[in-house]
């Protein structure tokens, strides 16, 4: 039982692969999606939404809206 103290684990490779693999994994794939998750796309949907309803109840004039919107996708 001496070599259970040592620090060698027989699956100690397999788990430092499986590690290795998942980061690399992790990765590739937010690279592949550009660096950053897409959900933004619903929220401006939806404020853009909402200013044109703001827009068509006048409680803000054309140069507003241009400008919100303008605001939304820097």
């Amino acid at each position: 039982m001496w070599w259970a103290f040592s620090g060698f684990h027989p699956f100690g490779g397999l788990f430092f692969l499986l590690f290795v693999a998942s980061v690399l994994f992790l990765l590739f794939s937010m690279r592949r999606n550009g660096w950053s998750y897409r959900a933004d796309d619903a929220g401006r949907a939806e404020a853009e939404a909402i200013l044109r309803r703001r827009l068509a109840t006048g409680e803000i004039n054309e140069a507003e809206y241009r400008s919100l919107r303008d605001v939304l996708y820097r």
